[in-house]
């Protein structure tokens, strides 16, 4: 969901994704939402690595802000 409009236009994803178009900060705020929900370490491992398999820059960025 984190095309521009001319990114999906031009990747032919016009019509294939969901309509709303978010930020890259949008993003990572509803990927952390999603992590915080886990109630053990090993299920937010789990989840953050499908996200370094299908969604790395996402992956990138969460890694890259972790302390």
């Amino acid at each position: 969901m984190c095309f521009t409009l001319k990114e999906r236009q031009l990747l032919g994803l016009q019509g294939l994704l969901p309509p709303a178009i978010l930020t890259p900060e949008q993003e990572v705020y509803f990927v952390m939402q999603n992590f915080y929900r886990w109630d053990n370490d090993l299920d937010r491992y789990i989840y953050m690595m499908s996200l370094q398999v299908g969604r790395q820059s996402i992956f990138v960025s969460i890694a890259s802000k972790a302390y």
